[in-house]
């Protein structure tokens, strides 16, 4: 192994670094595309060695939720799984407490009741979306696309501060949030408006609506003649996606694949029923997973969770092939076509015989299977009733659905017993076994059932985020019971050397010890020795030797399982907002509460796959009743700092909420707060707010406007007249023109709200614009629109923390999940920026009237600089000229250097180096560098380059071009060295060119076709042919090549452009 050259916190940071690059990508990525994504994401290569390992997959296995599987190629595949339950180092302090509160077995105490206040306030609730994020006039490509349904704010669960009374329980119509959660089976869809006064012209905008479409400008917006007509934009209505938002996918949505269709040929051959599927789409940390299941009939439902898919499509077709698997084992040995058994006594004696193969005991509802399997014969009706009687049978009711039969006696034994010859013996006749078996003989202990009571006492064991949140009911049937069987764990365990007699399996169950308590623990994974297990009493995940696992005696498993995953009711959307867990873990761990769940979760079956509990937590210890949602609510938005962009060259997963005229963007980094913020707007009475007093104006403020579709959202004042005012939306940043009657001034109506910070980051791309002689135009903007969609996060690498910061965004482009570059996919590709205005026209409109400098004498050194280098040697039309392709944007946009020359080029770059080192040269004072002139300068990755400087920037920046190679960069004047004269002898070797004999089949390069353009021709020789020469249609001092391009290097010439062609991304050109 390497010397270790870096820190520990050194490789957690390229731990971190290494989890931007796969989180980016769902389904993971090769570890050979890792080290790329690597490269182009932190701008070094991937310091595995530095670090003291031999190869990259070494390193991924130090972090627990980085994984490495086979492919369908057989390739190496990194994949960054968060553990919902996964114990982090940050983790530290939450577990600490954990096992105090848990250690000591503190036995939880109910709570009083909340009062009807407390349990359900009662405010407006209104429908939830977003303002516009884009300008109808530039952003006009996507107003037909579809859009999903939005979770409506009236399914949402109220919060506000309850108010103490008499003490009674909530009424029944407002106790059991009715229309927040009607039934597990039932889609979301919009309430409807409770005031149609208020709402009227909400229930307008959204008539013509099927499901949410964008609007059209208004005719108030373009007829509005008194405001700056400028800054007039009408947004587009886009939905705010949910974190975990249930639907039911349409028919059309859901792809046949060969398991689904499988499927649905089954159920119809087999006439079981209509099959509904159901997806949910999940966040764990910052990862989304997709979760899917599927109901045939009225008696068979299974799920996928808490396994999924990273795509919904993908989870529907797990769900399908485990429905398919399920059903072909329950109904192989149920064809009606088997005729019942007619002779009663005959059937129980078969009966005793499959009990006596299960020695354990067997789910009453497996022995029909079984018994069609092994006889060809159905049961009668009543057998359950009959064999329940026997004496030799004993019958564990779990419920009335779960019962558990275990033959006590053989019936080789009872040959002679009454019982076989069919005389029923009356179970009041026979002595009760002195051991009742029960679900632990079967290896797991049944589903708890959870109270029908609409309050529960719950003590909260452990929070990982808003919607994982375990806790253990408080009461006899629960609480009680578990603290003895604890008592009885630690009575058996403490001291026992019982452990495990050759290999643990996962999944499993085992017996631990952690400090002075025994827990029922399951084996989730082991790797090197060590166990991942999960706590099924306490709903958190250890790390332990797996030496230390204990056989789990079947005693210990009769009682069901006591944590119960819950999610809070209105803070779903805070559940990865940073700082979260701390505030929950002061606020719940280890302490006893009332919670209120939806009522379609009383009285039910509850095991670990079951979907997560919402609920409200109470705290009833005082006189006043406190809602623990609002409070931690009230929390969370109090403590939320200005949303900052990380520290230079560091990476962060954003939403490009708006892309402005001049290609700027905003950025949301915390979508969980907008939701939030969203969500609590919607319970404010607007039209008793908006008749209360006339608005005060005042600039910087933070007000509610109403766009065009009705929504409230916050917004700061641009400039107003009499009657309208142009707004900022402070979330999203879009602006428009909207009614001072439609603004309500928010420090008075909710104070709270105002005070948290604007969401929306203003960023300007780092080195869009390829040359000082071009601008940004419509096609840039609509370049960036297709690159960056705002219902998908991007990756932002911040390049300078200046006002607004620099930044670089990264997306991944299908089908090969290729990181790309979004500044250098629109910086490379000229054809989408607009030629400059003559320079001197502009400077004489724009220049200040002040008498012009003389000029100053050129100094030696800038003398110098400004000598050009020699162009290269190009051949006539018609003739080949050897190059390596070194850049490429798209298929007319690429950057080749002559391959003869590039011995050459090395030597040049070699000398370069070994004569500038490190801070060796001569260096440049700012007035010395002028415009085109050539210069050595150094890039970030450390290398002397030369460049030529085309533009002068502020703060003694400077944008320049590296003549080798094709790229552009920004460099500060301390990077910037003379260029002795020897250097300038070779030609510049970067020569644009674009690929001649095609067209783009539809007339403009689609971003898949131009990475399949770059897979072709990247860092690879070719010869080519020079069709024709001409200048750069941006810049005409440059000289483009029209180039044929032929990859010689097998035995048959294959031509690049008729490979586009044949795979129908071109055509060829008339």
């Amino acid at each position: 192994m390497a010397q270790v050259t870096m820190s520990k916190s050194d490789q957690d940071e390229v731990i971190k670094n290494i989890k931007s690059c796969i989180s980016s990508s769902r389904g993971g990525i090769p570890l050979s595309t890792l080290c790329r994504d690597y490269l182009m994401l932190i701008g070094e290569p991937l310091p595995y060695r530095g670090l003291g390992y031999s190869r990259v997959e070494d390193l991924l296995q130090v972090a627990p939720d980085l994984k490495i599987i086979k492919g369908p190629k057989g390739e190496q595949i990194a994949q960054f799984v968060p553990s919902k339950r996964q114990r982090n180092d940050h983790q530290a302090r939450l577990i600490s407490v954990q096992k105090s509160a848990n250690g000591g077995r503190y036995v939880p105490r109910a709570s009083r009741k909340p009062n009807e206040q407390a349990a359900e306030p009662q405010q407006q609730q209104q429908q939830q979306k977003k303002p516009n994020i884009k300008e109808t006039n530039w952003r006009t490509g996507g107003s037909n696309s579809p859009q999903k349904e939005v979770r409506s704010p009236a399914l949402l669960r109220q919060l506000s501060q309850p108010q103490a009374n008499s003490g009674r329980r909530p009424s029944q119509e407002n106790s059991r949030d009715g229309s927040s959660r009607a039934s597990k089976n039932l889609t979301w869809r919009r309430a409807s408006p409770d005031d149609d006064q208020s709402n009227n012209q909400q229930q307008q905008a959204s008539s013509n609506r099927g499901g949410l479409r964008k609007p059209k400008r208004s005719a108030e917006t373009n007829n509005n003649n008194n405001v700056n007509e400028q800054l007039v934009y009408t947004p587009v209505v886009c939905p705010v996606a949910s974190i975990r938002n249930p639907y039911e996918p349409p028919a059309a949505e859901i792809v046949a694949t060969p398991h689904i269709t499988t499927l649905r040929n089954y159920v119809a051959k087999n006439k079981l029923g209509e099959i509904e599927f159901k997806t949910i789409e999940m966040v764990i940390e910052f990862s989304k997973m997709y979760v899917s299941s599927v109901t045939v009939g009225n008696d068979f439902k299974i799920s996928t969770y808490p396994n999924g898919g990273f795509t919904a499509q993908e989870a529907l077709d797990l769900v399908a092939r485990l429905a398919y698997d399920s059903l072909v084992e329950k109904h192989k040995t149920s064809a009606p076509r088997l005729q019942r058994t007619t002779d009663d006594s005959k059937a129980m004696q078969r009966i005793l015989k499959i009990l006596e193969s299960h020695p354990n005991g067997m789910w009453s509802s497996k022995v029909p299977g079984e018994y069609s399997e092994l006889y060809s014969e159905k049961l009668p009706e009543d057998w359950l009733k009959q064999i329940m009687e026997y004496p030799q049978v004993d019958a564990n009711v779990i419920s009335d659905k779960q019962i558990i039969l275990t033959l006590i006696e053989s019936p080789t034994v009872c040959e002679n017993n009454p019982v076989a010859n069919d005389s029923v013996v009356a179970p009041e006749e026979i002595a009760a076994p002195v051991d009742q078996p029960s679900s632990a003989l079967l290896g797991t202990p049944p589903p708890i059932i959870l109270p029908k009571e609409e309050h529960w006492d719950v003590y909260i064991t452990n929070a990982n985020s808003t919607t994982e949140l375990w806790l253990r009911l408080v009461g006899d049937s629960f609480s009680v019971q578990y603290e003895n069987l604890a008592t009885e764990m630690e009575l058996h365990y403490l001291g026992s050397k019982k452990l495990i007699e050759g290999s643990v399996k996962e999944g499993e169950f085992y017996a631990l010890q952690l400090d002075d308590c025994v827990h029922r623990v399951q084996l989730q994974s082991i790797e090197n020795g060590t166990a991942q297990c999960f706590l099924m009493d306490h709903g958190q995940m250890e790390l332990v030797p797996a030496s230390d696992l204990k056989v789990l005696e079947k005693q210990f498993l009769q009682l069901p399982f006591q944590a119960v995953q819950c999610e809070l009711k209105g803070l779903e959307d805070f559940n990865s907002a940073e700082g979260v867990q701390e505030l929950l873990l002061d606020a719940l761990i280890g302490k006893t509460f009332v919670a209120q769940p939806s009522p379609e979760y009383l009285d039910q079956e509850y095991v670990l796959s079951s979907q997560p509990v919402p609920l409200t937590l109470f705290d009833t210890s005082t006189s006043e009743d406190v809602n623990v949602n609002t409070q931690l609510w009230e929390k969370i938005t109090s403590t939320i700092l200005t949303p900052k962009l990380p520290k230079e060259g560091k990476v962060i997963e954003v939403t490009v909420s708006y892309i402005t005229t001049e290609a700027n963007i905003y950025v949301q980094l915390y979508n969980s707060v907008i939701h939030g913020i969203q969500q609590k707007i919607s319970m404010l009475n607007v039209e008793k707010l908006t008749n209360a007093k006339p608005l005060v104006l005042a600039k910087g403020k933070i007000y509610l406007a109403q766009f065009t579709d009705g929504i409230w959202y916050r917004a700061t004042i641009t400039s107003a007249n009499d009657k309208k005012a142009i707004v900022m939306f402070v979330d999203f940043g879009n602006s428009a023109t909207v009614d001072l009657g439609k603004m309500i001034d928010l420090e008075s109506a909710m104070p709270d709200l105002a005070k948290i910070p604007p969401q929306a980051v203003l960023c300007t791309l780092h080195h869009l614009v390829p040359s000082p002689d071009v601008k940004i135009c419509k096609k840039t903007v609509d370049r960036l629109t297709t690159l960056l969609p705002e219902d998908k996060p991007h990756l932002l690498k911040v390049i300078s923390q200046s006002s607004p910061p620099s930044i670089e965004v990264f997306r991944r482009i299908d089908p090969d999940n290729l990181l790309v570059s979004v500044n250098s996919s629109i910086s490379l590709d000229h054809e989408l920026f607009e030629p400059k205005n003559d320079k001197k026209k502009e400077e004489k409109i724009t220049a200040p009237a002040e008498k012009p400098e003389k000029e100053k004498p050129v100094s030696p050194v800038r003398n110098l600089s400004l000598k050009t280098l020699p162009s290269p040697k190009i051949p006539e039309v018609g003739g080949y000229l050897d190059v390596i392709v070194v850049m490429a944007a798209s298929p007319c946009n690429f950057i080749v250097q002559p391959y003869e020359q590039s011995h050459e080029l090395q030597n040049l770059m070699l000398e370069l180096q070994n004569l500038l080192g490190v801070d060796k040269g001569v260096k440049l004072q700012s007035g010395e560098v002028r415009e085109g002139g050539v210069y050595a300068a150094k890039h970030h990755d450390g290398k002397w380059y030369r460049a030529q400087v085309n533009n002068l920037l502020k703060g003694d920046h400077f944008a320049s071009y590296l003549v080798d190679f094709g790229d552009h960069i920004v460099v500060s004047i301390d990077k910037l060295r003379v260029l002795p004269q020897n250097f300038c002898a070779l030609p510049y070797q970067a020569i644009k060119a674009r690929l001649s004999g095609l067209k783009a089949i539809n007339n403009d390069w689609r971003v898949e076709d131009c990475v399949r353009f770059q897979e072709l021709v990247c860092n690879r020789p070719f010869v080519s042919v020079v069709e024709a020469t001409g200048p750069d249609l941006i810049n005409p001092s440059e000289m483009v090549l029209c180039l044929r391009l032929i990859d010689t290097s097998s035995d048959e010439d294959i031509d690049v452009a008729q490979v586009l062609i044949s795979e129908k991304r071109a055509v060829k050109a008339g």
